[in-house]
C-alpha cells in the first residue's frame, strides 16, 4: 500500500493498492505522477496524484529496489538486485527500454543533478557503478 497523508494534520487522506513489498517511490518533476517499485511483486506502480489512482503497472527485473528519475522526467532508473543490472524505464509508454549491467545486487540508483549520471551501489562486490546517462534523458 502506498498511504498519502495531509502534512498539515498528518491526516490518511488515501490509501492506494500497489504490488507487494513497495521499496522506493519517487515523484515526476513536472507531471501529476509518482512511481514506487514493489520489491516481490518485480513491478513498479506508475500512481496518478490527481486521482490517487494506479494508472500503470509495469513488470521489471527480479526484485526492484529502488528508483531514479531523469532530470527532465523522462526515464526512470531500477536497480533490479537479482538481475545485477538498471533497468530503464520510459515514463511515457510505461516500457522498459533498456537493461543495462551493473556489479553483484544492486540496491539504490542516484541522479546526478546535472541529469549526465546515475550512481548505482552494488551490495555484494561492495562497489559503486556510474553510468553516463547524458544520452539518454
Amino acid at each position: 500500500l502506498v498511504t498519502v497523508i495531509d502534512t498539515s494534520n498528518n491526516a490518511i487522506l488515501a490509501t492506494i493498492p500497489v504490488g507487494q513489498s513497495p521499496h522506493s517511490i519517487v515523484a515526476h518533476p513536472s507531471k501529476p505522477l509518482v512511481f514506487n517499485v514493489n520489491y516481490d511483486s518485480s513491478s513498479v506502480s506508475v500512481i496518478d496524484t490527481t486521482t490517487n489512482a494506479v494508472v500503470a503497472t509495469v513488470p521489471t527485473g527480479s526484485h526492484p529496489q529502488d528508483i531514479s528519475l531523469s532530470a527532465d522526467g523522462k526515464h526512470a532508473y531500477l536497480a533490479c538486485v537479482d538481475e545485477n543490472a538498471i533497468e530503464v524505464l520510459d515514463t511515457s509508454t510505461y516500457k522498459i527500454t533498456a537493461k543495462v549491467p551493473v556489479g553483484q545486487s544492486p540496491t539504490s540508483v542516484a541522479v546526478s543533478p546535472d541529469g549526465r549520471h546515475a550512481f548505482v551501489t552494488n551490495l555484494a562486490d561492495g562497489t559503486v557503478t556510474t553510468l553516463n546517462i547524458a544520452g539518454t534523458a
